[in-house]
């Protein structure tokens, strides 16, 4: 970013010089000053004139912001019916060909637009310079190492100062500022331009342009009050019912003269330096300093504003960098939006996620407990309510350790009578309970002789204390039908 700003309004008789930096959007530091120009016959004079003057202030600028007052230039107001500004590019060049007494291509261009007819057709304001002078002034200035981030013109820099005047401020009003060998007149509503031109006038020979009170200007007051009624009139041709509400005056002007403007035209006329500005670069400035360097003021609040600056300079190549960002800032910031808006998205959907998760495990948690804890429901804190569940589940835990060792024993139990009984016995178990004292087992056989052998076998296993026949008979199919009671050991109740 360009932080450090030169802005050098160049008239017949001074030079204004306002350097402004900013930091981090701030204004940080003011120095504005005025130098006399005497014996210039050239452009080339003219840029050594100004190179000299920078290096003996040293001062370090990012660009250079020129307004000028030229010798050959055209002004045409046009409307169009449409406001699309790549469109009125590409149509200007006609209309202008169509309305200018001289080749076009002698000029260099540019327009801002200024307001809507009744019919909401745009209005324009277009400005060409010749452009021998301005390639005079560029090429001059090279060859000093100054180049010119954009060239202007008093109108848009002005309008751009109305456009920072702070409420309340009247709605149709007329900015008077005067340079040295000539005025400029911009007629406003609502911050658009109606009516602007410019006009001579001279100043006698003893007069100091860097004095604004000097007395010595000319006072014909007639004459310019005669400009600024016909500058009232296109205005009121151009805008139904403009009625002037207020005259601001700027710059030199001829002693007495917002008197004879208020008793002949019943206007009032105000001085720009009383007035407020909502730019932080006015409280720092000196308020005698706000006349003589409003060009300079309204070229450093327009920059960077295309509908309120003008450039007539053409080669850019030393700041690419700049307008490079300045084409792609409009993507950068829409990017930025939509990046911010999809982590806002992602945000918001991820919390509405969790609290409907969280309110399905709240619903959950309410049935359980109105299923489980009827005699305590409504009287336990959720946190109490986890607290129960917790111990319930680690209740549960050990239950189920429990039940899988006591699988794992009987199944080694099993396995025990099962090679304790010889092979070569005729056996057929149908019933096995068990718990931690007892097993009881139901079988069939061939022979008592068998289920008494069954008996001793099994007494030869060290885990069973005793061994009983609870039951033996024979069935219709001859076999015989036996039970077995079988007390644990000690060591084996206690596994």
């Amino acid at each position: 970013m360009l932080s450090k700003i030169l802005t050098l309004h160049i008239s017949n008789s001074y030079l204004n010089f306002l350097f402004v930096e900013k930091k981090w959007g701030q204004i940080t530091d003011v120095n504005c000053w005025q130098k006399e120009l005497s014996g210039i016959k050239s452009k080339s004079e003219l840029a050594k004139s100004i190179k000299l003057e920078l290096e003996e202030k040293k001062l370090i600028y990012d660009c250079l912001l020129l307004s000028i007052l030229p010798e050959n230039y055209f002004l045409r107001k046009l409307t169009f019916p449409f406001s699309d500004k790549n469109k009125i590019s590409e149509i200007l060049p006609q209309e202008l060909e169509d309305s200018l007494p001289f080749p076009l291509d002698e000029f260099y261009y540019d327009f801002i637009p200024t307001t809507k007819d009744a019919a909401q057709n745009q209005q324009i304001l277009c400005l060409g310079i010749k452009k021998q002078e301005i390639d005079e002034l560029v090429q001059s200035l090279e060859d000093v190492n100054i180049y010119p981030f954009l060239i202007d013109l008093p109108y848009s820099s002005l309008l751009s100062l109305c456009s920072n005047i702070a409420e309340p401020r009247p709605k149709r009003y007329m900015l008077l500022h005067f340079e040295p060998e000539c005025a400029f007149l911009l007629c406003i509503e609502n911050n658009k331009l109606i009516e602007g031109h410019e006009f001579k006038w001279k100043l006698h020979k003893n007069s100091s342009p860097s004095d604004i009170s000097n007395t010595n200007y000319s006072s014909n007051h007639d004459h310019l009050i005669d400009k600024i009624k016909i500058s009232l009139l296109k205005a009121d041709n151009d805008s139904i019912d403009f009625v002037i509400e207020q005259i601001i005056i700027s710059g030199p002007y001829p002693e007495n003269l917002p008197e004879s403007i208020e008793k002949k035209l019943g206007i009032p006329v105000q001085e720009i330096y009383k007035l407020k500005f909502y730019s932080k670069l006015f409280q720092i400035i000196s308020k005698k300093d706000i006349p003589k360097f409003c060009p300079n003021l309204g070229l450093f609040l327009g920059f960077g504003q295309k509908a309120k600056t003008l450039n007539f300079i053409q080669n850019k190549s030393r700041y690419k960098h700049y307008y490079k960002y300045k084409d792609n800032i409009k993507t950068i910031i829409i990017s930025l939006f939509i990046l911010l808006a999809s982590i806002s998205f992602s945000y918001i959907s991820h919390i509405y996620v969790k609290k409907k998760r969280l309110n399905q495990i709240y619903n959950k948690m309410n049935e359980v407990i109105s299923r489980n804890f009827k005699d305590i429901q409504g009287q336990l804190t959720p946190i109490q309510y986890i607290s129960l569940f917790k111990s319930k589940i680690q209740q549960l835990n050990t239950n189920d350790k429990s039940l899988f060792t006591s699988k794992v024993k009987m199944i080694e139990i099993l396995n025990l009578i099962s090679s304790q009984i010889p092979k070569t016995l005729t056996v057929q178990f149908k019933n096995f309970t068990a718990d931690h004292q007892h097993i009881r087992i139901q079988g069939i056989t061939d022979s008592f002789f068998t289920v008494d052998k069954i008996k001793k076998s099994l007494e030869s296993i060290d885990l069973f204390q005793k061994v009983e026949i609870k039951g033996a008979k024979t069935d219709p199919n001859g076999q015989v039908a036996f039970a077995l009671h079988i007390d644990l050991s000690c060591d084996t109740k206690d596994s």
